[in-house]
């Protein structure tokens, strides 16, 4: 019987290196098209299996929700920030940095 804890196992879970399939890096891209966004940097690590994403988008504003719901419904483990760009009170476009397998 395998006693361990809840907090544990999950920890073990997220430590395990994830790697990126072609058709969520498709799903990447053609989310980033959808929302006539630009690439600003892209990074890839690992070959054949994709082990480290790293990249950099920019979106425009009426775009971005857009953008975001795609990548929720992308299901990889991305960790990602947003930056508006711009002189406020007007925001010209917004930076989105994805992470993946840090």
């Amino acid at each position: 019987m395998d006693d361990k804890r809840g907090s544990e196992e999950l920890r073990r879970r997220f430590d395990q290196p994830v790697e990126l399939s072609a058709e969520q890096l498709k799903h990447l891209v053609a989310s980033a098209e959808t929302a006539a966004g630009k690439i600003l940097n892209w990074e890839i690590y690992g070959k054949p299996g994709i082990d480290r994403l790293r990249a950099s988008f920019s979106i425009a504003p009426d775009k971005l929700t857009t953008f975001v719901e795609q990548l929720v419904a992308n299901r990889a483990r991305f960790g990602w920030e947003v930056f508006p760009e711009g002189v406020p009170p007007f925001i010209d476009q917004f930076r989105v940095d994805l992470k993946q397998g840090f």
